[in-house]
């Protein structure tokens, strides 16, 4: 973490009579609660946006894929759901899965944190190298990583399904989670018509993916980390616009965020077609 300073100077001199030059300097800190690692994630690295840029460049950033106009409900053939959205920064850096789940949860009227989530109810294991052999979680039974860390990477939909079911059980709620894989993104799409949001895994501002690391599960099985990889609510769709409607933990805003339908589900397909329902 650190802070930033940008200066503004300007100097107004009088043709007709000759006045002292007034210079004006207008300091702005824009102040991090990040922990100062230097170590920054595969996510942060392959967004091309540090740790320390991230708060100011996601509130700012205007991508190509999105549409900056809020949806509205009820619009010919849109089907909107009145999620807000949670940022995930500065808490969790690499806490995309657990700050969607609980925009899910605080959807379904239950007061979820997604500090709690992540500290108490997310299964995580650190990595750790011996020899020249890097061993790390395995992604689809428990977070590679600490979410709270720039360093972390993430889970995987298995995961977060675990996640959900162990505070619903904890709260006595009779919602529960199932992961879904491999299933077409219309599978979702109808689903939110019924009213009812998913969790869907893409990637970071729907760049490209693409393998950045690789480790050892304890159990021998060898894990490919995809680049990029992200996880939102999907709360949203105007087909006849050709728009998706995401709760994104990476933007600053309660508001929803717009991506074209097309390219979110290219990166839908690339991250495997997978998600989190619930029932």
């Amino acid at each position: 973490g650190g802070r930033k300073l940008k200066r503004r100077g300007g100097r107004a001199l009088s043709a007709a009579i000759i006045i002292s030059a007034a210079l004006i300097v207008e300091f702005s800190l824009i102040l991090s609660r990040c922990d100062g690692k230097d170590i920054i994630s595969e996510r942060w690295q392959d967004s091309g946006i540090t740790a320390d840029e991230s708060s100011t460049a996601h509130k700012t950033q205007t991508l190509k894929s999105s549409r900056s106009k809020q949806p509205e409900q009820g619009s010919g053939n849109a089907a909107i759901l009145t999620i807000k959205n949670i940022y995930q920064l500065p808490e969790l850096p690499t806490g995309c899965e657990v700050t969607a789940l609980t925009a899910v949860m605080r959807f379904y009227g239950l007061e979820a944190d997604k500090e709690e989530l992540a500290y108490s109810f997310l299964p995580r294991e650190d990595f750790e190298v011996s020899g020249r052999v890097k061993y790390g979680a395995d992604p689809e039974k428990s977070f590679a990583g600490d979410p709270f860390s720039t360093g972390g990477y993430g889970a995987m939909s298995g995961v977060v399904e675990q996640t959900a079911n162990a505070y619903f059980e904890s709260c006595g709620s009779t919602l529960r989670a199932s992961a879904v894989k491999d299933r077409d993104l219309s599978f979702f799409t109808a689903r939110l018509k019924e009213g009812k949001p998913s969790l869907i895994w893409v990637t970071m501002d729907m760049k490209e993916s693409y393998i950045s690391d690789s480790w050892l599960t304890r159990e021998g099985r060898q894990v490919y980390w995809q680049a990029n990889e992200h996880c939102v609510v999907l709360a949203g769709i105007d087909e006849q616009a050709g728009v998706i409607w995401c709760a994104d933990p990476l933007k600053d805003t309660e508001q929803l965020t717009a991506y074209d339908e097309e390219l979110f589900a290219k990166r839908f397909y690339e991250m495997g077609a997978q998600g989190v329902i619930f029932e």
